[in-house]
């Protein structure tokens, strides 16, 4: 029985209930890619997570869109950490939980795994851009794109704030055209289609994202652009 294992962290028994089921899967291939070789990091490719490769199993079995929202999610609830170099494989550690030297107290954090508290808030520039003049972009196009007298009201920007967290504007963008040319969404009388509707949850961002997402080898994902 103790042969043939690579180490699992048991803290992770209280936290499954957190990840979603493609989080879990990505999550546990780090592991075994990290931990199960005695590794602290290393270099995984889309399609290593999607097919496996180097050995090591056959991979997640999901796509790649999947790998993309789930790794995502581990990197935003402070599981994981994702070392972006362009032109090089993003490489991939994991989040371990640290013991103050005063004290016998852990540090706080949003994961199972987290050392200390990952960025919840979005920062002040995405890609160098302040983050007003993103929003002001992002509505303007909004009123393009879906509805030409959508009114941008201060909760509304909280909310897109909130969404800029988990998504990069050109996947927002995307999201906003596929809304704004689908003649089911636009010509439904029961649809709201206000800022505040829109930005409303990730989920609503993903849906009409998923519609037509950006491909897996864009720029956006290859770069390692999409968290700031």
């Amino acid at each position: 029985m103790r042969k043939n294992f690579w180490m699992y962290p048991r803290v992770m028994d209280a936290w499954w209930y957190e990840l979603s089921g493609s989080g879990q899967k990505c999550l546990d291939f780090v592991l075994r890619r990290t931990w199960g070789w005695e590794k602290s990091s290393d270099r995984i490719s889309l399609s290593q997570f999607e097919k496996g490769g180097g050995g090591i199993g056959k991979g997640t079995g999901l796509s790649q869109r999947q790998i993309i929202t789930a790794v995502r999610e581990l990197e935003r609830k402070g599981y994981i950490f994702i070392k972006r170099q362009t032109g090089k494989t993003n490489e991939y550690s994991l989040v371990v939980q640290k013991m103050h030297q005063s004290s016998e107290k852990t540090a706080t954090g949003s994961g199972a795994l987290n050392a200390q508290p990952t960025s919840e808030k979005i920062t002040h520039t995405i890609d160098k851009v302040p983050i007003d003049k993103a929003i002001e972009k992002i509505y303007s196009l909004y009123k393009s794109l879906v509805l030409p007298t959508a009114r941008l009201k201060t909760a509304d920007k909280e909310k897109m704030k909130e969404r800029l967290v988990e998504f990069h504007p050109r996947e927002i963008i995307r999201a906003m055209t596929n809304f704004g040319e689908s003649e089911w969404w636009m010509n439904n009388p029961d649809i709201p289609k206000t800022i505040g509707w829109f930005f409303a949850s990730d989920e609503r961002i993903d849906k009409f994202l998923s519609l037509d997402p950006l491909p897996p080898d864009d720029s956006l994902y290859l770069d390692g652009q999409v968290k700031r």
